[in-house]
């Protein structure tokens, strides 16, 4: 449990007067979690598998009327999978294939709830494009992700050194995964 959480409004306008002070709040921040791993070996081939279930809330008085919103890093499922198999070990040589798979639930992001057009401000004469109600932070989910990426990899052993050749595709399903930065 974190007692020093920080969060921050960002101001309605470019040219506004801004008072950091009031859009700074601190709040109470709680992460808590389980990791599983598996690893074995078979043969010539071996596998990794990870599991993280966790959750991180965050818990400020000035937003959502001081009820728990996610935090930036909670995403709830997390899930690698990872595969080797050697076709050729020598004293010279090594080849292998592999493949990873990886899967987790959303990152939590933050979207308007409403948004107004063209909405002019009360006693003056500006317009803008568009004005957004942000009702909380992180008020939404990235869609899962998920991908395949399998690789072929060929080592050759020389006098002075190593040569090694990777072959791999990204993404073997091509699907289209959103990705928050």
């Amino acid at each position: 449990i974190t007692n020093t959480v920080a969060g921050y409004e960002v101001p309605a306008s470019d040219f506004a007067e801004v008072n950091y002070d009031k859009l700074l709040h601190v709040g109470i921040g709680k992460a808590f979690g389980i990791e599983i791993l598996l690893e074995g070996n078979y043969g010539k081939s071996s596998f990794t598998s990870a599991y993280t279930l966790a959750k991180a809330d965050n818990t400020f008085s000035a937003y959502n009327q001081g009820k728990s919103i996610p935090s930036d890093f909670d995403v709830r499922h997390n899930w690698v999978n990872s595969y080797t198999y050697n076709i050729l070990t020598s004293a010279n040589k090594v080849r292998n294939f592999s493949a990873i798979f990886s899967l987790n639930s959303g990152y939590p992001l933050t979207l308007a709830a409403q948004e107004a057009q063209n909405a002019p401000l009360p006693l003056h004469h500006f317009y803008f494009n568009n004005y957004q109600y942000i009702n909380y932070p992180n008020n939404a989910r990235m869609p899962l992700y998920y991908r395949l990426d399998v690789n072929y990899q060929t080592t050759h052993k020389f006098k002075r050194g190593y040569r090694t050749w990777t072959f791999g595709i990204l993404n073997l399903y091509n699907k289209q995964n959103t990705y928050l930065v």
